[in-house]
């Protein structure tokens, strides 16, 4: 077995209050990659990914002050460089973050999410998650969004595929992502640092591609006793 791996990152924004969001993607995607699109705002709303190809797996406000969503779908090798179009039901500044990972198992698995935590604090706590298919070499993902005019997370929970942004302009704000490989089936991150304000924590757990069972070297021998 071998864990999944980050293959490109991206970050982007939107620094004044829109109900339609751009969001970049990897600039490097290959067909086949799991995408994941992290998408955060300064207060509450519903969010439209584009429909059937994204699948939206986590959506989390905090009072009226901070929202976190989450949305995932498989590359079918033309998204490299692109966009996508988020909606919101108000009027919002936003801040966005993407990752292409290989080497996923999402086909069997789908990626799953933790409940989500909320609070209003320096450090955003993303909450455990457990893997329904149970230990193996898996990827897990930690990322929070909060409110307020900021650059960015200055510290995170895990050590790789670190990425942040925010809206240096008042009432904006904020995103930060990061990734372990954990051969265990619960991880339990740790909290990142950030600016004090609202904020919401969440965990992802990506599966390992599933073994393929070679029966060419096998020989089955079957055999029917008679009376």
């Amino acid at each position: 077995m071998a864990f999944p791996t980050v293959n490109s990152t991206n970050t982007s924004q939107i620094n004044s209050n829109t109900g339609s969001h751009t969001v970049s993607l990897p600039g490097t995607v290959n067909a086949g990659e799991l995408l994941l699109v992290f998408f955060a705002t300064d207060g509450d709303n519903t969010t439209t990914f584009p429909p059937v190809v994204w699948n939206k797996i986590f959506s989390v406000d905090n009072s009226t002050d901070a929202h976190l969503s989450i949305a995932y779908k498989i590359a079918d090798g033309t998204e490299g460089g692109t966009t996508i179009s988020v909606t919101t039901t108000s009027s919002e500044r936003s801040s966005h973050a993407s990752y292409a990972i290989q080497s996923h198992g999402s086909s069997t698995n789908t990626p799953e999410q933790s409940t989500g935590n909320t609070g209003a604090s320096n450090s955003a706590d993303p909450d455990s998650v457990t893997a329904s298919w149970g230990s193996d070499d898996n990827l897990f993902i930690a990322v929070a969004g909060g409110d307020g005019n900021s650059s960015g997370v200055s510290a995170y929970p895990y050590a790789d595929n670190n990425i942040t942004i925010g809206n240096s302009n008042n009432n904006g704000c904020w995103i930060g992502v990061c990734s372990d490989e954990i051969a265990s089936d619960t991880a339990n991150p740790g909290t990142f640092t950030n600016r004090d304000d609202q904020w919401v924590a969440a965990t992802v757990v990506v599966s390992p591609v599933a073994p393929v069972t070679n029966y060419s070297d096998k020989i089955i021998v079957a055999s029917i006793l008679t009376p």
